[in-house]
């Protein structure tokens, strides 16, 4: 009977979800198509990010003023349901979906969005060549039934202000 109860807990602790291997994972291999190296899991980054992603479930806004934030790339979203603040995993999966559906709006010819009202920043930091580590962390806001994601890059990709 302790053998089964033994190998029932090592079965569910091998099922818990890591949100960076998660996301390194979805990095590496959206960067694999284009051609771009796999990213490192960085402990200092992951620290910041976690600490970035409380500040913005506490204020209730992704306005990229996390000061642990600022030497680095930095991809933001949130996600919510009506029944309260989604899953990490269910957070994480919209939030880089949503940066790598900006590449629909870049122009590779000229390095830029098709139009200047859409944004393509976050796409070209997931496929920044130049980044190597990335760290990822969320946090919930009950009150507004958000789930925060923020991911960090370093070196960070080239900055676009739309």
């Amino acid at each position: 009977m302790k053998v089964f109860f033994i190998l029932c807990f090592l079965v569910g602790m091998s099922f818990q979800y890591d949100l960076n291997k998660d996301m390194k994972s979805k990095h590496d291999k959206f960067r694999s198509n284009h051609r771009v190296k796999s990213l490192k899991i960085d402990q200092t980054l992951v620290s910041y990010a976690e600490g970035c992603s409380k500040f913005y479930a506490d204020q209730g806004e992704n306005d990229h003023n996390c000061t642990e934030a600022q030497a680095y790339g930095e991809n933001l979203a949130w996600a919510m349901t009506s029944n309260g603040p989604p899953p990490e995993q269910d957070a994480a999966k919209k939030a880089f979906n949503s940066w790598i559906a900006e590449e629909n709006y870049y122009n590779y010819d000229t390095g830029k969005p098709h139009d200047k009202s859409l944004q393509t920043g976050h796409f070209t930091q997931v496929a920044w060549k130049g980044t190597k580590k990335i760290g990822c962390g969320t946090s919930e806001n009950d009150e507004q039934k958000r789930t925060y994601t923020c991911c960090l890059y370093d070196p960070p990709g080239r900055h676009q202000f739309n």
